[in-house]
């Protein structure tokens, strides 16, 4: 905020929803109390940890930021504008009921904005699957429609629709090393086992003009999927990033594995419906078909 003085509490919170928005700072002006988050002892660290999370999803504001430049679709949406058939969500008292919006097509964020609140009210629209991040991973969240969730101090509630693709890069201490950092990447299916992403990447502008689109797609059914991971866009740049990690959310447990139409028999494993898959893919300046079959 800008007028008034801040509480320790809604410093945290209010830290937890700007770094889900396109413009985050702190903004303060010279008659309020210091609020930048080194003034609060108890709840540092719990900001630190919101602002983090706005980072390890840097490549999603890249490949936002892209989209809205092209298409002038705004990042920040409304829940109706990317569920346009939801009657719940169109209608005109929604945001009386609910805090939530999304950002861009997949994520939907549910923040608490005032003292002492330690729940809130989400609509999650039926017509899709969802995931929560927790713990810092997503998790299949079965429900959907209104719900009520608990929301402690430490946490802010956001979730990704199913047939989604997100990659996260988990250290770094500014936007450049994060740029070139590894990924962990994170592959959400919906109720078809299919899902689809694209990542934009390129070098901050600081040198060049020089840019890197990757897309990422699955398709599938129960019993079978295959994931293709290749350059859609090579606008010259040459890509540092490596998958050290590729997460499959939510599908059945796995018996067989081919990268590039070759069996592999290590560096992936299976547990609580998640397929995860390391040493693989050792540049994504090449292509990757996985092939997974299921028990």
């Amino acid at each position: 905020g800008f007028a008034g003085n801040c509480t320790e509490q809604l410093a945290l919170r209010w830290h937890q929803l700007g770094a889900w928005y396109p413009f985050c700072r702190n903004h303060n002006n010279d008659k309020a109390i210091d609020q930048d988050p080194a003034v609060w002892p108890n709840h540092f660290e719990d900001i630190k940890q919101a602002i983090d999370i706005r980072y390890r999803f840097l490549h999603l504001w890249y490949t936002m930021f892209r989209e809205a430049h092209i298409t002038g679709r705004p990042i920040i949406r409304a829940t109706f504008q990317n569920f346009p058939g939801d009657a719940v969500a169109a209608h005109r008292d929604f945001d009386r009921e609910y805090t939530q919006f999304m950002v861009g097509n997949d994520i939907l964020v549910a923040p608490v904005v005032e003292e002492d609140v330690k729940e809130t009210t989400v609509y999650l629209p039926p017509s899709a699957t969802w995931y929560k991040y927790s713990n810092g991973t997503f998790r299949n969240h079965s429900q959907s429609g209104k719900q009520d969730l608990g929301v402690p101090l430490t946490e802010l509630p956001f979730f990704a629709r199913g047939g989604s693709v997100f990659v996260e890069v988990l250290n770094g201490q500014n936007t450049f090393v994060r740029n070139s950092g590894n990924f962990r990447m994170s592959v959400l299916p919906d109720a078809n086992y299919k899902a689809s992403g694209h990542i934009y990447m390129d070098d901050d502008g600081l040198k060049t003009s020089k840019y890197a689109v990757i897309k990422v797609r699955m398709e599938g059914n129960k019993e079978n999927s295959t994931i293709s991971i290749g350059i859609l866009e090579n606008g010259n740049y040459t890509i540092e990033n490596q998958i050290d990690l590729l997460m499959v959310h939510n599908v059945p447990n796995v018996k067989e594995v081919t990268v590039n139409n070759k069996i592999v028999t290590t560096g992936y494993r299976w547990k609580d419906r998640i397929f995860y898959m390391e040493e693989h893919i050792k540049t994504l300046n090449e292509s990757y078909t996985i092939a997974i079959k299921y028990t």
